[in-house]
Protein backbone atom coordinates (compact mmCIF):
# COMPACT_ATOMS: atom_id res chain seq x y z
CA UNK A 1 0.00 0.00 0.00
CA UNK A 2 1.40 3.49 -1.09
CA UNK A 3 1.59 6.47 1.32
CA UNK A 4 -0.87 8.46 -0.81
CA UNK A 5 -3.33 5.56 -0.41
CA UNK A 6 -2.89 5.47 3.20
CA UNK A 7 -3.68 8.52 3.60
CA UNK A 8 -7.06 8.36 2.28
CA UNK A 9 -8.29 5.30 3.81
CA UNK A 10 -7.51 7.18 7.34
CA UNK A 11 -9.77 10.56 7.24
CA UNK A 12 -8.32 13.78 9.11
CA UNK A 13 -9.51 15.04 12.06
CA UNK A 14 -9.68 19.09 11.74
CA UNK A 15 -10.57 22.12 13.98
CA UNK A 16 -12.07 24.58 12.32
CA UNK A 17 -10.66 28.10 12.81
CA UNK A 18 -11.55 31.67 11.29
CA UNK A 19 -12.93 34.79 11.92
CA UNK A 20 -16.48 34.16 9.73
CA UNK A 21 -18.54 32.25 11.71
CA UNK A 22 -21.02 31.30 8.70
CA UNK A 23 -17.60 29.42 7.68
CA UNK A 24 -17.34 27.56 10.83
CA UNK A 25 -20.84 26.56 11.33
CA UNK A 26 -21.02 25.11 7.54
CA UNK A 27 -17.57 23.03 9.12
CA UNK A 28 -19.57 21.59 11.95
CA UNK A 29 -21.65 19.91 9.70
CA UNK A 30 -18.26 17.79 8.46
CA UNK A 31 -17.75 14.21 10.44
CA UNK A 32 -14.07 14.85 10.25
CA UNK A 33 -14.14 18.08 12.04
CA UNK A 34 -13.53 17.53 15.87
CA UNK A 35 -14.88 21.49 16.95
CA UNK A 36 -13.55 25.11 15.94
CA UNK A 37 -10.81 27.26 17.45
CA UNK A 38 -12.39 30.87 16.47
CA UNK A 39 -9.95 33.69 16.53
CA UNK A 40 -12.75 36.40 17.79
CA UNK A 41 -15.01 35.33 21.10
CA UNK A 42 -17.81 33.27 19.58
CA UNK A 43 -20.93 34.10 19.28
CA UNK A 44 -24.50 32.58 21.17
CA UNK A 45 -25.67 31.58 17.82
CA UNK A 46 -22.63 29.07 16.95
CA UNK A 47 -22.00 27.57 20.60
CA UNK A 48 -25.53 26.54 20.02
CA UNK A 49 -24.79 25.15 17.21
CA UNK A 50 -21.75 23.49 18.21
CA UNK A 51 -23.92 21.89 20.99
CA UNK A 52 -26.22 20.31 17.92
CA UNK A 53 -23.48 19.18 16.25
CA UNK A 54 -21.79 17.60 19.76
CA UNK A 55 -18.21 19.40 18.81
CA UNK A 56 -15.83 20.94 20.81
CA UNK A 57 -15.36 24.77 21.38
CA UNK A 58 -11.42 25.35 21.64
CA UNK A 59 -10.54 28.55 23.40
CA UNK A 60 -7.09 30.34 23.01
CA UNK A 61 -6.76 31.70 26.62
CA UNK A 62 -2.95 33.03 25.35
CA UNK A 63 -5.02 36.36 24.28
CA UNK A 64 -5.52 37.31 27.82
CA UNK A 65 -2.00 37.31 28.78
CA UNK A 66 -0.63 38.83 25.60
CA UNK A 67 -3.20 41.75 25.78
CA UNK A 68 -2.85 44.88 27.34
CA UNK A 69 -4.45 45.93 30.63
CA UNK A 70 -7.56 47.39 28.87
CA UNK A 71 -7.93 44.98 26.61
CA UNK A 72 -7.45 42.24 29.18
CA UNK A 73 -10.27 43.47 31.33
CA UNK A 74 -12.53 43.61 27.98
CA UNK A 75 -11.40 39.67 26.78
CA UNK A 76 -12.03 38.44 30.82
CA UNK A 77 -16.07 39.79 30.42
CA UNK A 78 -16.29 37.81 27.13
CA UNK A 79 -14.21 35.04 28.07
CA UNK A 80 -16.52 34.68 31.09
CA UNK A 81 -19.80 35.59 29.36
CA UNK A 82 -19.01 32.71 26.84
CA UNK A 83 -18.16 30.30 29.16
CA UNK A 84 -21.73 30.76 30.57
CA UNK A 85 -23.16 30.39 27.02
CA UNK A 86 -20.94 27.21 26.90
CA UNK A 87 -22.51 25.87 30.10
CA UNK A 88 -26.00 26.90 29.38
CA UNK A 89 -25.78 24.90 26.09
CA UNK A 90 -23.57 22.05 27.39
CA UNK A 91 -20.80 22.42 25.36
CA UNK A 92 -17.80 20.58 26.00
CA UNK A 93 -15.08 23.49 26.26
CA UNK A 94 -10.94 22.35 25.42
CA UNK A 95 -8.72 25.89 26.68
CA UNK A 96 -5.26 25.52 24.96
CA UNK A 97 -2.44 28.19 24.53
CA UNK A 98 -1.28 29.15 21.62
CA UNK A 99 1.97 30.77 22.54
CA UNK A 100 3.81 33.11 20.11
CA UNK A 101 7.27 32.95 21.81
CA UNK A 102 8.80 30.75 24.74
CA UNK A 103 7.57 33.60 27.75
CA UNK A 104 4.18 32.89 26.92
CA UNK A 105 3.96 29.22 27.47
CA UNK A 106 2.33 28.19 30.34
CA UNK A 107 2.46 25.30 32.70
CA UNK A 108 -0.62 22.64 33.41
CA UNK A 109 -1.24 24.54 36.84
CA UNK A 110 -0.96 28.08 35.36
CA UNK A 111 -3.55 27.19 32.40
CA UNK A 112 -5.75 25.43 35.24
CA UNK A 113 -5.55 28.55 37.02
CA UNK A 114 -6.79 30.92 34.29
CA UNK A 115 -9.24 28.99 33.28
CA UNK A 116 -10.71 29.55 36.23
CA UNK A 117 -10.46 32.69 36.74
CA UNK A 118 -11.75 33.10 33.14
CA UNK A 119 -15.41 30.85 34.23
CA UNK A 120 -14.41 27.20 33.39
CA UNK A 121 -16.46 25.44 35.72
CA UNK A 122 -15.56 21.85 34.20
CA UNK A 123 -13.23 19.22 35.32
CA UNK A 124 -9.77 21.07 34.37
CA UNK A 125 -8.16 17.41 34.21
CA UNK A 126 -10.12 16.61 31.37
CA UNK A 127 -10.23 19.63 29.80
CA UNK A 128 -6.66 19.80 29.69
CA UNK A 129 -6.14 15.71 27.87
CA UNK A 130 -9.66 16.64 25.79
CA UNK A 131 -7.30 16.56 22.77
CA UNK A 132 -5.63 13.45 23.76
CA UNK A 133 -8.96 12.09 24.13
CA UNK A 134 -10.33 12.90 20.85
CA UNK A 135 -7.77 11.42 18.86
CA UNK A 136 -8.28 8.38 21.05
CA UNK A 137 -5.63 8.38 24.21
CA UNK A 138 -6.93 7.30 27.17
CA UNK A 139 -3.52 8.39 28.74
Amino acid sequence: MDIKAAAQSYPKKTIATGTNEGLLAKSLKDRNTIGVLPTSMPSKKLIAMLSEHDKTLFVNVNTVITADPKQQQKLIYLYRKTMHYCKQFRVNVCPVTLAGSEHELLSAKQLIVLIKFLGFTGDEKKALSTLGFLHGKTN
